[in-house]
């Protein structure tokens, strides 16, 4: 006998970072259609624009992909890490005006759509591949996220998201059919209508973030001329370790000769020579106790530290 199984549509929507979490994306739903076709009845297909876009002309490249896509899926799922996406004419980002969508039609019917969002959490592998305006834009969109009401989902890394993926479709699944995809008449109560997400120009937005964000690119000039400041400072040191190795065995050499002289050994030269050798350790400790401070910062008595132990008096 045939069987009547329910098709719900999930979007996703990204930048290119977080290329893994999408084909992770695919391979669960693969997961839980194989289990859900037979026990729940219920098959998820999955919408993006990579395979449901096509070759056309429009505004602009996302507001073909608005078209051509629409907003008839069931379950809408956004994913962040270090990017937020390309500028459109209408948000900060493709992601941004996909998620602001989405949310615009949850509020309209909050029964008909299930939104979830996820932020990666892993540190890149280069730091020099976060921008920080791109940054400061997922950071403050996470935010505006929690303002209105979102729980977002933060993961480590790949294995991580396909596990969360898992529990969070099998949670949503479980309640389709009684507190959401119910139509509006089946419900004992209208819903709470969310607040709304306060609007910004995104240029507005853009200058806004970067003025508060200042911080945050302060702090990696101040950490790459903390990091040349060191550069210096350890050259520096290492040239004064070179002399002083150069000194003790100029030094030696002239011991032994003065020793092995016809005769007695040279006093008159061997003092000579060991005053020249007290006077180079001297000139050693003074540079030391000049740059070992700097190198080490504040550092309480006690430390163990050189600078702060005497170690360095001469």
């Amino acid at each position: 006998m045939a069987k009547q199984v329910s098709v719900l549509s999930v979007f996703v929507a990204s930048p290119d970072d977080v290329s893994e979490e999408r084909e992770a994306l695919e391979q669960v739903i693969r997961e839980l259609n194989h289990l859900w076709s037979t026990s729940k009845s219920i098959r998820l297909e999955l919408i993006r624009w990579e395979t449901h876009a096509y070759p056309s002309v429009g505004v602009d490249a996302q507001a073909v992909i608005n078209e051509q896509i629409g907003d008839s899926y069931d379950i809408f799922i956004g994913i962040l890490w270090k990017k937020f996406g390309t500028p459109t004419d209408r948000a900060c980002s493709g992601t941004e005006e996909e998620f602001n969508r989405a949310y615009e039609r949850y509020k309209e019917n909050p029964s008909k759509l299930r939104i979830m969002f996820y932020f990666k959490t892993a540190p890149p592998a280069d730091l020099n591949e976060v921008d920080p305006i791109q940054w400061s834009l997922v950071k403050r969109f996470r935010e505006q996220l929690g303002a209105i009401g979102s729980l977002y989902w933060n993961y480590r890394g790949k294995e991580d998201f396909s596990s969360l993926l898992r529990l969070h479709f099998t949670r949503h699944i479980e309640d389709w059919g009684s507190k959401w995809g119910v139509p509006e008449v089946a419900k004992s109560k209208p819903p709470t209508t969310p607040p709304s997400v306060p609007h910004i120009e995104p240029a507005a937005q853009l200058l806004t973030i970067m003025e508060e964000e200042e911080g945050f690119i302060d702090l990696i000039e101040t950490g790459n001329e903390s990091f040349e400041s060191l550069r210096s400072l350890t050259g520096r040191m290492a040239s004064s370790i070179q002399t002083l190795g150069e000194q003790i065995c100029q030094r030696t050499r002239e011991l032994e000769a003065a020793q092995v002289s016809p005769g007695s050994p040279d006093l008159k030269a061997i003092k000579r020579i060991c005053n020249n050798a007290a006077e180079d350790l001297d000139n050693f400790s003074q540079v030391m106790e000049t740059e070992v401070p700097h190198f080490c910062g504040e550092v309480p008595q006690g430390c163990g530290c050189p600078c702060a132990s005497g170690f360095l008096d001469t």
